[in-house]
């Protein structure tokens, strides 16, 4: 969940930064940045288990063609769950880019200018004007995130079903098996 939320803050926060600065195409990178939070849990994890099999996969096939034999992502007790973790940033980070979106772009620009006009470089604008004003939306971004990281299963479930042995097993799971 740490690790979860920590990744697709940062993610959603450079990410909502970069879009909000876009001059060109900028509702074509929301829009292309918002259709992982569009799919449905159980699509995104029979997608991803398809892009992971071993021998028809996708992934595996790009890695054959650099001649590297791709491993059994969900097989291998060290990699099933950095797979897990790696189709949840492609699913999430669209949630938590939403809602950094809409804190960057309800922000002041009064303030931005200020700096300008006080001679402040990008970086200081970005890191003590955006960033402290940014906190609260930030705040209950990771909130939500790691209340919506407790309650996964579908992902896992479909993906692993809590294995290899129980290395993929998270509470929600357990319970489902337990009763």
């Amino acid at each position: 969940v740490v690790v979860v939320v920590l990744v697709e803050s940062t993610l959603g926060l450079v990410l909502a930064f970069a879009v909000s600065r876009a001059k060109r195409m900028a509702s074509f990178y929301r829009a292309m940045l918002l259709i992982p939070l569009l799919i449905p849990p159980i699509a995104i994890g029979t997608m991803w288990r398809l892009m992971y099999d071993y021998n028809y996969g996708v992934i595996n096939r790009v890695l054959a063609t650099f001649g590297i034999i791709g491993p059994t992502w969900l097989a291998n007790p060290r990699l099933a769950f950095p797979s897990i973790m790696v189709v949840d940033f492609w699913h999430w980070t669209s949630f938590i880019f939403l809602i950094m979106l809409a804190g960057v772009e309800s922000l002041p620009l009064d303030l931005f200018e200020a700096g300008r006009v006080d001679g402040a470089s990008d970086f200081q604008i970005y890191r003590y004007i955006m960033l402290p004003l940014m906190l609260p939306t930030i705040i209950v971004a990771m909130m939500l995130r790691t209340i919506f990281a407790f309650k996964v299963f579908d992902e896992i479930y479909l993906l692993t079903n809590g294995g290899p042995g129980t290395t993929t097993e998270v509470v929600s799971l357990y319970i489902y098996k337990v009763f």
